[in-house]
């Protein structure tokens, strides 16, 4: 039986690009999938990445066959800054750690939050009225970044960290390069 070839596109990813990916993963994201909806192979550095979007795929990987797969290495070093939780465990400990946590996750309990959220997309609507009258370029994914800092501090932790959401960002990319640079060695 041959095995079929995943699609994706023929260049190993060069630093100019894996910095775009890291800076704007979102807009690296979608014009891979525009080029190769539903599943593409990429290569970065020494690295293979595969990138699901069609949604039978993803819950291939995710629910019906997830014992197949498993976390890669770059986890070890998230577990460094994040510690052994749902994000970073397998097995036994994340089934259990997924039960505690689900229900956050219910329905009925996301409804209640629905008010936090929709105050949340306002203040970003209102943030882009006035880059519209400026006339600024804005980053999409830098946005959707920011309004979820804000829907995520003010539903669970009932803040508003929006005064510190750059140097929120910036971490976050610090911490996604760290975690690059490691995963090529």
């Amino acid at each position: 039986m041959s095995q079929k070839q995943i699609p994706g596109p023929k260049l190993n990813l060069i630093f100019s690009t894996w910095r775009k990916l890291v800076k704007q993963p979102l807009n690296f994201l979608l014009e891979i999938h525009k080029d190769y909806p539903g599943i593409a192979h990429i290569k970065a550095f020494n690295r293979k990445l595969v990138l699901l979007t069609d949604p039978t795929l993803i819950r291939f990987v995710l629910q019906t066959n997830q014992k197949q797969y498993t976390k890669g290495s770059q986890y070890k070093f998230l577990q460094l800054i994040l510690g052994n939780g749902l994000v970073t465990s397998e097995g036994d400990l994340w089934k259990r750690q997924r039960k505690l946590i689900q229900p956050a996750f219910h329905k009925q309990y996301i409804n209640t939050l629905f008010d936090d959220m929709l105050v949340c997309t306002n203040m970003m609507m209102k943030d882009w009225d006035e880059y519209a009258k400026t006339g600024k370029e804005l980053y999409l994914s830098d946005e959707m970044m920011k309004v979820t800092l804000r829907i995520i501090s003010k539903t669970m932790l009932s803040t508003d960290v929006n005064s510190e959401a750059e140097t929120i960002r910036t971490s976050l990319i610090f911490i996604g390069t760290q975690i690059a640079q490691k995963a090529m060695k």
